[in-house]
């Protein structure tokens, strides 16, 4: 495990409720981040079309994991599995553990979420209809896109965030931080999105 990515973002998650850091050296490396990349491109994958709130366009979202009764269920059962040894591994899970200082965290959901022209994500907290979410984990693929900026609001004042992310970048995000997407101009923005609780 990485210390110093740990307790920067450990840091940032103090200040901000929020840690964004370049991925694909710890505790992610190079060929997991190409598999879950293979995976999530694979054309075999079901996918749930959602409308954007204008229906000027849609998102696509794979379910790799989706809760049943407070469990976490695999949906795409081959994609899931290994999808899940990737960011369900006992390494990723001990450093998010470490680097947020949330004890027995456990994922409840995980997804694919995919972009196109005029798709977005409005503004929103991962826990305001699920209070249990403590945490949400985004990984991000792509650099071949224009707009679909990654923007959060920062304390009292709704402090507001722009961030342009770069492929193989990690985002750990407080489950009650407002965040959204904007509008992708042009391109694909592929992610796959951990949604977290704990067990304490």
């Amino acid at each position: 495990m990485d210390e110093t990515i740990a307790q920067r973002v450990f840091d940032c998650l103090k200040t901000e409720g929020i840690a964004i850091y370049q991925g694909d050296t710890s505790p992610i490396g190079q060929i997991e981040w190409e598999r879950l990349e293979f995976i999530i491109n694979n054309e075999n994958l079901k996918v749930e079309v959602i409308p954007t709130d204008d229906n000027a366009s849609e998102i696509k979202v794979a379910r790799f994991i989706v809760e049943k009764g407070n469990m976490p269920s695999f949906v795409e059962k081959n994609y899931a599995e290994e999808v899940f040894q990737i960011v369900g591994s006992s390494e990723f899970i001990a450093f998010l553990e470490k680097a947020t200082g949330i004890k027995k965290l456990a994922i409840v959901r995980c997804q694919g979420n995919y972009l196109f022209k005029n798709g977005y994500i409005g503004i929103h907290s991962d826990n305001e209809h699920y209070p249990h979410y403590r945490l949400s984990v985004l990984l991000h693929f792509d650099n071949d896109y224009e707009g679909g900026e990654f923007v959060y609001y920062k304390g009292p004042r709704f402090e507001r965030k722009v961030c342009n992310l770069s492929k193989n970048t990690v985002v750990i995000l407080l489950g009650t931080v407002p965040h959204e997407v904007l509008k992708v101009r042009s391109g694909k923005r592929r992610t796959i999105v951990l949604f977290l609780t704990s067990n304490v």
